[in-house]
């Protein structure tokens, strides 16, 4: 699934991603899960919801994977 990104700029001390609800169910995907995310890298990286934060078919990043990736706000990952 493809989903826009949203730096969050959060100090997680480790890779987090923070998805809608929705979106999470729609995945299929729970809390403390581990998620492959794509772009011109791979990276693995746990999952939290956090609807006030995301909007559907967002994702939020972490500091830590955003300068892992190197991803900006609205590009698009898979």
């Amino acid at each position: 699934m493809k989903l826009k990104v949203k730096n969050l700029n959060w100090l997680a001390g480790r890779p987090v991603v923070f998805l809608d609800m929705k979106t999470a169910k729609e995945m299929d995907i729970a809390v403390n899960e581990r998620v492959l995310i794509t772009n011109r890298k791979r990276v693995y990286a746990l999952v939290d919801i956090f609807s006030q934060v995301v909007r559907e078919d967002e994702i939020g990043l972490s500091r830590e994977l955003t300068s892992i990736l190197n991803a900006k706000n609205g590009e698009v990952l898979e």
